[in-house]
């Protein structure tokens, strides 16, 4: 068994055939290292480097030379020579390799780190893991047997199993495909993290590291490697680190095979998507492990036509017995004999409503939590608990007030503002149709009118509050004042028209930054990278100020200074003078920043409150290099456009200096601010999270600290950088709560 080490201990030294015959031969005939190299005439310096392994392929000559020091037989001779002659890929794992499995190493640390974490906070042990046990899979839904062997010879691959056999199971899988199936509420998202822990407890070298994914963020249309290599940057962003064929180290990973998908929740998919998913997974030719519903896999693979997931051994979790779910319920107690007229009714009526409700054990953990402090279970026998449908809603429905229960006298979080709260981000991912609450979506399913109208409010009064300020500072008349907060509306509005546009284009939410800004050390991005970058900051720079002419030419309009026709060449003609400027400076501008841009390690970003603060410091190091370059940069781009629009034979094209001055200072400053408030996931963060949705009373002002506090009661867990509820049947269950509340 290999024990998980934590990710700075260093690789073995591997010595080379070559080395080793060397020292062998050094040795046997007594020289010294100085008395070879004046034997030889090669210095010891060399011969050092020799024994060490760290020079290769020493020259025909000085090959002859040792074999007289030495005193070689051509046997020993023809040995020595192949030894020498062999390149480095095949003596010595190469530089990438070597990185390969460092990067490997490091992840397996963590994710092992991050699993037992969560298994703690969502309290798996306590007071011990409940008897999970599984059948194989035999019918039309699994593959044929001298697929999932490779031979047409060896008997049939029986995995009837429980929990103690789990790794034990999967490694009698040849083809190392696994796809587990059960109801709602079985235990297969428990299962695969039982089974990914196990896994890295007794991974050995180089043997491939589990990693848990959860599939309904996952959409066909994306290969599979390339969306696992996005999902694995997002919680691991050091393996964002370049490898020399430009690709990412998490790339490199997948694509070498060292990356173990456990792709948990298929059936969380949207439907009409699962058979292109199955299609998917068998151009992937190494080993996974597919969790699923049940009914929602056999719909999907029972039809000949459709496919099945390939070479896939299949099982199934079974239901509980009586006996397993009645020794975890009377040893969890105390007194240990309250479950006990519960347990007799159901002994009584095996095939009645609580006997269908706790074959599951999500229901069971749920019964445990919700009847561990004075509550009495008996009042599951009531007359009002009359279908299992109504057990299970009652379960539900009751965990949140439990889990809340113990609280100091006028807590932050009282009963009814968390229901609340858990029901609007509930209700908030069903409108998304995901189960991974990313805290840079928080804004994400408000209506389109609404985040821009909350954006232009936002920026407005900050552009405002900021202009007014400077403004009292030097003691401008109060006309300029005036005209200049209206400026300053018009320009939180070219940001706000702006966000929606550029939203509309993307087709995605703005992500956070996973880099770190560093002046030092190699760029990490492609060229492919760069010019992305710079196409998003032209497209950026262009719009504010055609934004801005369109939202002035509106004003006009209505104001009745100009007409329709007037207003639009009046927005069309400003939009682009003073749009392709501040296009060209956008545009190297966030180029720049691309190439100054490293990843975080592994260490910043251990949880979702992590990467925020590691996102804002980003930022905040981003508006500190390149606020005085806006400042410096746009007067001088528009000067130089000045002077070609003056070649032209028609129009009067004027410079001001003071204007110029004057629109690279507000670029300066308002620029790095609009950008990090409406293009960017920190940005929606802070407007949304933390000012919109808690000023009207959808979310707490504190939410990170609700999320966690969530977490630590068992109402949601963590993924890597985003939250999940406890269970997809939860999240339904206040997400409806929450609609149905007048």
């Amino acid at each position: 068994m290999v024990v998980l080490v934590p990710p700075d201990v260093p690789d073995p030294v591997e010595v080379s055939e070559f080395t080793r015959l060397f020292k062998k031969y050094r040795d046997r005939s007594r020289y010294s290292q100085a008395a070879l190299a004046e034997l030889t005439d090669v210095s010891t310096k060399t011969i050092g480097n020799w024994e060490r392994g760290s020079v290769l392929r020493p020259r025909k000559k000085t090959l002859e030379l040792f074999k007289s020091a030495f005193s070689l037989t051509d046997e020993e001779y023809k040995e020595f020579v192949a030894a020498a002659r062999k390149t480095r890929s095949e003596d010595k794992p190469s530089i990438i390799v070597r990185r390969l499995r460092r990067a490997a190493d490091k992840l397996a640390y963590e994710v092992g780190r991050n699993l037992k974490y969560e298994e703690e906070r969502q309290g798996l042990h306590d007071p011990f893991s409940l008897p999970v046990s599984w059948q194989t899979v035999k019918t039309a839904i699994a593959d044929r047997k001298e697929n999932t062997l490779g031979t047409t010879y060896d008997p049939p691959l029986d995995l009837d199993g429980s929990l103690p056999q789990l790794t034990e199971t999967y490694r009698r899988i040849p083809s190392g495909r696994l796809v587990v199936l059960g109801g709602a509420g079985s235990g297969k998202s428990v299962l695969a993290m039982r089974l990914a822990r196990e896994l890295l407890a007794d991974r050995g070298p180089d043997e491939a590291v589990p990693v848990i994914f959860r599939l309904g963020s996952w959409h066909p249309r994306t290969e599979l490697h390339a969306w696992l290599a996005t999902q694995l940057e997002n919680d691991h962003p050091d393996l964002l680190r370049p490898m020399p064929d430009r690709s990412t180290t998490a790339a490199a990973l997948i694509a070498s095979g060292r990356i173990l998908p456990v792709l948990d929740g298929f059936d969380e998919m949207a439907k009409g998507l699962h058979s292109a998913a199955i299609k998917r997974l068998n151009l992937h030719a190494g080993p996974l492990v597919l969790t699923s519903r049940t009914e929602e896999y056999a719909a999907d693979v029972a039809d000949p036509v459709r496919p099945l997931v390939s070479r896939a051994a299949v099982i199934e979790l079974e239901h509980l017995t009586h006996g397993q779910f009645a020794g975890y319920l009377l040893q969890s107690a105390y007194p240990p004999d309250r479950w006990q007229k519960v347990l007799d009714a159901i002994k009584r009526e095996p095939e009645g409503r609580l006997a269908k409700v706790f074959t599951t054990p999500l229901m069971v953990s749920l019964a445990h939590e919700v009847y561990g402090g004075d509550r009495d279970p008996t009042e599951l026998l009531d007359k009002e608990f009359s279908t299992a449908e109504s057990v299970e809603q009652h379960l539900l429905r009751t965990l949140v007030p439990t889990v809340y229960r113990d609280q100091p006298e006028g807590a932050q979080y009282e009963v009814e503002r968390a229901r609340h709260w858990l029901g609007y981000l509930a209700r908030h991912l069903r409108s998304l149709g995901e189960q991974d609450l990313a805290w840079w979506r928080i804004g994400g399913s408000l209506r389109q009118w609404e985040r821009m109208l909350v954006l232009a409010v936002v920026l407005g009064i900050g552009f405002a509050v900021l202009d007014a300020t400077t403004m009292v500072l030097m003691g401008f008349e109060p006309d300029r004042f005036v005209a200049g907060v209206a400026i300053d509306i018009s320009v939180g509005a070219a940001f706000a028209v702006a966000h929606v546009l550029l939203a509309r284009f993307r087709g995605a939410a703005f992500e956070p930054s996973r880099m770190r800004m560093r002046l030092r050390g190699r760029p990490t991005r492609a060229w492919g990278d760069l010019a992305r970058r710079f196409r998003l900051g032209f497209a950026v720079g262009f719009l504010l100020p055609l934004g801005l002419n369109i939202v002035n030419a509106i004003a006009l309009g209505l104001g009745g200074v100009l007409d329709v026709g007037g207003a639009f060449a009046f927005a069309l003609v400003n939009g682009i003078t003073y749009g392709l400027p501040a296009a060209i400076c956008g545009g190297f501008v966030f180029a720049a920043i691309a190439l100054l841009e490293r990843p975080l390690d592994f260490t910043s970003v251990r949880s979702p409150a992590e990467l925020v603060r590691a996102s804002r410091r980003t930022l905040l190091g981003q508006m500190l290099i390149f606020g005085p370059v806006l400042v410096v940069a746009l007067p001088v781009v528009y000067w130089a456009e000045v002077i070609l629009l003056r070649q032209l034979p028609f129009g009067i094209w004027s410079w001001d200096a003071g204007l110029a001055i004057t629109l690279g200072l507000y670029a300066g400053t308002y620029g790095p601010i609009g950008y990090v408030l409406a293009f960017t996931g920190w940005g929606q963060w802070l407007v949304f999270g933390r000012i919109w949705l808690p000023l009207t009373g959808r979310l707490p002002w504190t939410l990170p600290a609700f999320l966690e506090d969530a977490c630590g009661r068992g109402a949601m867990r963590r993924s890597g950088a985003v939250h999940q509820f406890r269970h997809a049947l939860l999240q339904d269950h206040l997400a409806t709560a929450y609609s149905d509340r007048p």
